[in-house]
């Protein structure tokens, strides 16, 4: 996993580590959250794989 630090578009730092738990994909993320009545939203760089996870106002 990559954390990044960004000043305004400009890269300041970066540092990578591993983590010994499972990531799930986007689709299996998007199928978890709304089982719980939440959306899913892609935010950020999209190399970096984030998301904003919020309630579902449509349910």
């Amino acid at each position: 996993m990559a954390y990044r630090v960004y000043e305004g578009e400009r890269l300041v730092r970066e540092v990578e580590t591993d983590y010994a738990w499972r990531v799930l994909g986007e689709r299996a993320l998007r199928e978890e959250v709304a089982e719980h009545g939440l959306t899913l939203t892609p935010t950020g760089p999209e190399d970096l794989g984030m998301y904003l996870i919020e309630e579902d106002t449509h349910v």
